[in-house]
């Protein structure tokens, strides 16, 4: 068979927070995928896949897409005010204006000023036509058709009367008995509307911008995280279903001698079972229904999930833990069960799972995918055949190749950082496959074509690249085990409507490395 027709498909990761447009709130909304997808096709790049790491609500601790306060929804905080304005105005028949968006000169997203600024124009919008006869009935269809909506809502409209987690609410609402939230919601029916308005908008621009790729013929690929915060809709409706005494984290590895730990619930899966894995099949059909194909975050822990009790947390180093189911056959039992269940769940609404397999993973793990048909990931500068790197052209096809995900550097990160010994292999390894790297060299644009003239040369079916480094961006997206603004904050250095004008250099460059 022909190299050509091994030709993997090329993809871009990115937080939708990062894809800034021109008239964007100080953050990437909902639209500006499409404008991203229409600047790569005007560049003519060969990328056909955009990866959004998650987009369910945030936590109110954290602004890691990974801390999500439900498995369900839109973050708010990623709707264009002047669509959604437009969108009510096409509905109520009411000329209501678009405010302008606040200047700023920030550099980063700045995820709580932005939050407030935008939540306070959408309420403002909202308010003024909650109470038209066509709206409401939008919103009743929406409710309708998404049983999730209403849980949501009553969940944000309880945070905002409630300072403190829902298990110190009030006993009846603590326990959702209906008599409860029926009151709640006469009594505070504005708020509570809201909250549904938000999620109609946001779901009303999702559907136009999918719409708009596939008119384009870019897939759209998302990511399904592992858990939610012990906050959530998700422990609120479903208290049997996770255990808040144990915090989720991993062992130490290679990489992080302490191991980490992530401040979230852990699954009861024996409960989860009992209830015909409900939770995992809502939560994958719902995610799975926004996009073509689906990332599963942390895949080994669908086979062992690894926590510490809560109670011993708070010194350093870490306390030791425990992998839940605690033997090996167990573990392959669930594994199986789970990824084929949401395997199941997300070919009847048309989407293809991904699973993350990084990290320390049981040779148990690749294999039931394997048998399963799910491509896992092969990091380029982790894939070791022996003593060498493994050359990515004899990667399994079934598979995902990259230099890194968002928990990594970018390439000019990590290359100019990079050992001198790693540099001698890497180039060994490129000048095999015909790209002529060097080691010596600075980065430079040339440095980040021969790297993608490498990656490209992979056997997978899929490659995907950081946002950064389509335009050779040493700034990083996130690291693991740290906690500050220089996380989850990158966000490209210009509107993305810009970007083919402002690096047409670089775009050549990648052009070439993906076409050649």
């Amino acid at each position: 068979m022909s190299q050509r027709a091994h030709r993997p498909t090329i993809g871009l990761t990115a937080p939708l927070s990062a894809i800034i447009g021109t008239d964007a709130w100080g953050i990437g909304e909902i639209p500006n995928v499409a404008d991203l997808a229409r600047a790569l096709r005007r560049a003519e790049l060969g990328i056909d896949v955009l990866q959004l790491l998650p987009i369910t609500p945030m936590s109110s601790s954290s602004n890691s897409p990974y801390s999500s306060s439900s498995s369900y929804g839109i973050d708010p905080v990623y709707i264009s005010v002047a669509g959604a304005i437009h969108e009510l105005s096409r509905v109520t028949g009411l000329g209501l204006r678009a405010p302008t968006s606040p200047a700023t000169s920030a550099t980063r997203v700045a995820f709580n000023r932005t939050r407030q600024d935008k939540l306070a124009a959408l309420r403002t919008a909202v308010e003024t036509c909650i109470d038209n006869s066509k709206l409401r009935g939008e919103l009743d269809r929406f409710s309708h058709a998404q049983p999730w909506v209403d849980d949501l809502a009553y969940f944000l409209t309880l945070s905002g009367l409630f300072p403190g987690p829902w298990w110190s609410w009030p006993d009846a609402l603590a326990t959702r008995t209906t008599a409860a939230l029926t009151e709640l919601c006469q009594t505070h029916r504005a708020t509570f509307d809201f909250h549904r308005c938000l999620q109609w908008l946001a779901h009303s621009q999702w559907n136009a911008m999918r719409d708009e790729l596939r008119g384009l013929d870019f897939e759209l690929m998302g990511d399904l995280p592992f858990m939610v915060a012990g906050h959530s809709v998700d422990t609120w409706c479903s208290p049997d279903c996770f255990d808040r005494e144990r915090s989720l984290g991993v062992p130490g590895d290679t990489f992080d001698a302490n191991g980490q730990d992530w401040t979230l619930p852990t699954h009861r899966w024996p409960a989860i079972a009992a209830t015909d894995d409900l939770w995992l099949r809502r939560r994958t059909q719902y995610t799975a229904g926004l996009f073509d194909r689906l990332r599963v975050d942390h895949a080994v822990g669908y086979f062992r999930t690894y926590s510490r009790a809560v109670a011993d947390l708070g010194t350093r180093p870490l306390p030791p833990g425990r992998f839940e189911p605690t033997v090996e056959p167990a573990q392959i039992a669930q594994g199986r069960r789970t990824f084929s269940t949401m395997q199941r769940v997300a070919r009847m609404v048309g989407c293809t799972l991904i699973a993350e397999d990084l990290g320390q993973i049981p040779d148990y793990v690749p294999d039931v995918l394997g048998e399963l048909g799910i491509a896992g990931y092969r990091v380029l500068p982790w894939q070791r055949e022996g003593q060498q790197l493994m050359s990515p052209a004899s990667y399994p096809r079934k598979s995902v190749a990259s230099f890194g995900t968002h928990d990594t550097e970018s390439l000019a990160g990590w290359w100019q950082q990079v050992s001198s010994e790693q540099r001698s292999e890497l180039t060994q390894l490129a000048n095999r496959l015909g790209v002529e790297l060097k080691g010596s060299e600075a980065w430079s644009p040339q440095v980040l074509q021969q790297l993608l003239s490498l990656i490209r040369r992979a056997n997978s079916e899929l490659v995907l690249l950081l946002l950064q480094d389509l335009i050779g961006s040493p700034q990083r997206l996130n690291t693991p085990g740290t906690v500050g603004e220089h996380n989850w904050t990158y966000r490209l250095p210009c509107p993305v409507e810009q970007l083919g004008d402002l690096y047409a250099d670089t775009f050549d460059r990648v052009r070439q490395a993906l076409h050649g």
